[in-house]
């Protein structure tokens, strides 16, 4: 063999061993990655608390999982303070191990627990490759996982000490409100429903799960089950008036009108204020033909909503008003930028126009078709910009055409 060649070869054989190398290490990064993100993904679906029998066993394993990535010899108490230090992906990690030594698999078909024998090794994570593997699970099976950037405390899980977003009272921690509200965001409501019910196997008198739970049904258009979870939060809860607003809804939505009415009036008589109520007890009375009582609730709910936005104005005082003493009494003079200041407020809320709206399709009803235009242009007025709300523009261009 010639030196060229032998060179050659010795070329040939560095660049193969180079790229044998990298794609070692991307194939241990990527499986790193897909275990933090699906371990992440997992977690937002159980409850580790301290009422969690669980929440014992998962730590067993943890600890398991620990001594078999090198470390045989570490007591419990170690294991336990030195996971509170270790950063979340590799806490992440360290739970996929865990999990499958419990024999849980993920929680998205199709997916498994990839084989990361060492957590702790120098470089293995990389936020490059957790955003892939992110993206990929979002793609596949349309949820959103989002790794938070401070570690977690394994106390929590034991004894409800320490820096825990859990509770003791079996209500959702933190956490998983905070991944609820992520699904909802992303428009994933079966991930958000899936959430919530894991959380109610474990707490089954959870009213406000329970309640929420109810709504995310209805959202998905599934009326009697909405119906069944709402009940049962209301013989939890039989005071809170955005339980019986949501039951309204839902009994509405059913044409159950005479339970919807029921459940709606109530609403208002504990919470006066809910503006949402009077606009849903007006759709309601007005499918029932009561132009003239929905008429009367909506104009109710305007003045209420109205009198809120006044009320809000009233925490910048010396913006709007102005005291001075007349003849030994003190006198209030409004600053001629209220007015503009409060329709502009109103403006900011489409719950307005969504009720003049109503308004107008009640005078329709009624056979005064003039006021109703008039109540078109008013809500096609107050139209907050950024919205599409085309309602009022079909209502009117019905009536005119």
């Amino acid at each position: 063999m010639t030196f060229d060649r032998l060179v050659m070869l010795l070329v040939v054989v560095a660049v193969l061993g180079a790229s044998y190398l990298y794609f070692r290490s991307y194939i241990k990064k990527i499986a790193a990655a897909y275990n933090a993100v699906l371990a992440e993904h997992k977690l937002g679906l159980i409850e580790l608390i301290p009422l969690n029998p669980f929440s014992m066993e998962l730590v067993d394993a943890l600890v398991a999982a620990w001594r078999h990535s090198g470390f045989p010899k570490d007591e419990r108490d170690y294991v336990l303070s030195r996971f509170n230090r270790c950063s979340r992906f590799q806490q992440l990690n360290l739970l996929a191990m865990a999990f499958n030594e419990l024999g849980i698999n993920p929680d998205l078909p199709g997916e498994f627990w990839r084989n990361v024998k060492n957590p702790f090794q120098a470089k293995l994570e990389s936020q490059r490759h957790i955003d892939a593997v992110i993206s990929t699970i979002k793609f596949q099976h349309g949820v959103c996982v989002t790794i938070p950037n401070e570690p977690m405390n394994i106390h929590s899980w034991i004894d409800g000490h320490g820096e825990s977003t859990g509770n003791k009272n079996g209500r959702m921690t933190e956490e998983q409100w905070k991944r609820y509200e992520q699904f909802m965001e992303s428009g994933d409501l079966k991930g958000a429903e899936e959430l919530l019910s894991h959380h109610l196997k474990y707490s089954p008198d959870d009213w406000n799960a329970l309640y929420v739970l109810g709504v995310n049904l209805r959202l998905q258009e599934r009326f009697d089950e909405s119906i069944s979870l709402l009940e049962r939060a209301r013989e939890l809860n039989p005071h809170d008036a955005h339980i019986l607003l949501a039951l309204g809804i839902s009994k509405q939505l059913v044409d159950d009108l005479p339970g919807s009415v029921e459940m709606l009036q109530t609403a208002i008589q504990l919470n006066p204020i809910l503006i949402e109520a009077y606009n849903s007890l007006g759709i309601t009375l007005r499918r029932l033909g009561k132009f003239n009582e929905a008429l009367d609730v909506y104009n109710k709910g305007i003045d209420k909503l109205v009198a809120q936005v006044v009320q809000e104005m009233e925490g910048n005082r010396s913006q709007y008003y102005r005291d001075e003493e007349v003849d030994g009494e003190l006198t209030t003079y409004v600053l001629p930028q209220w007015s503009d200041a409060l329709i502009a407020r109103i403006k900011s809320n489409i719950t307005y126009a969504i009720m003049l709206n109503n308004v107008g399709l009640c005078l329709e009803g009624l056979g005064r078709l003039e006021e109703a235009k008039q109540k078109y242009r008013d809500a096609i007025s107050f139209t907050p910009a950024n919205s599409v709300y085309p309602d009022p523009v079909d209502s009117l261009e019905r009536l005119e055409s």
